[in-house]
């Protein structure tokens, strides 16, 4: 009978529901998005900290025209000012190894795929296959080591010039202990559960494997996601 009380109850509970969502890592735009969850058919999850805990961790470094120092030197000189997880684990193995960053300087990330700087004259890189490859480089000698680090469920950085790779990097995250359940609740839910994530195809595959996810999408610019 008092319109007073709907008035008032229905914004507290929107800003109720959002800031305890909050509190939990959820965050929510406003109350209409609240609304709008009672008509989604699907949901799309990234890899890297959402369905994996985002901590990977440096499992192989392969020198190849180079020593494993002078490649985590370099390595480590054109991510330690990066945030991504990937950035922090490379430079992270290059402190467990005792090894200091080369000076760089330009350093640039390019969305995606990678980070380039200018150590000493000569400009270079730090990505995935995918961003040598569209530059130009010839990787074919070293597409067998990559797809098989890919097959063991890890991420592969290569280190190297515009004419030279001086190493590969393989890294690898764990699974969250809850993702598995989480898609399988959406699933009984009626939800179609999809991964999108800049990884490349089958790294993202053996993960959205373990979690139960059919529909992946991999090697996704942050854009295209």
């Amino acid at each position: 009978a008092c319109p007073c009380a709907l008035v008032i109850s229905t914004p507290i509970a929107m800003a109720a529901g959002i800031a305890r969502a909050g509190r939990r890592g959820i965050l929510v735009k406003g109350g209409v998005h609240l609304e709008h969850l009672a008509q989604i058919r699907m949901v799309a999850f990234d890899k890297t900290g959402t369905l994996t805990e985002g901590r990977p961790r440096v499992t192989n470094a392969i020198p190849i025209e180079t020593d494993l120092e002078r490649l985590l030197a370099i390595a480590s000189a054109l991510e330690r000012f990066s945030e991504h997880p990937l950035a922090r684990a490379i430079v992270a193995v290059a402190e467990e190894h005792g090894v200091m960053p080369l000076e760089a300087t330009d350093s640039k990330a390019l969305a995606g795929a990678g980070t380039e700087a200018v150590i000493k004259g000569a400009t270079w890189y730090v990505g995935s296959p995918a961003l040598f490859r569209e530059r130009g480089h010839g990787i074919g000698a070293h597409e067998a080591l990559i797809l098989r680090l890919e097959e063991e469920g890890k991420t592969t950085v290569l280190v190297g010039t515009d004419r030279v790779i001086a190493g590969i990097l393989a890294l690898q995250d764990t699974i969250r202990s809850t993702s598995a359940e989480a898609v399988r609740k959406l699933h009984d839910a009626g939800l179609h559960v999809a991964m999108v994530t800049g990884d490349n195809l089958r790294t993202a595959q053996a993960v959205a494997r373990l979690v139960g996810i059919d529909d992946v999408q991999a090697s996704l610019k942050p854009a295209d996601k």
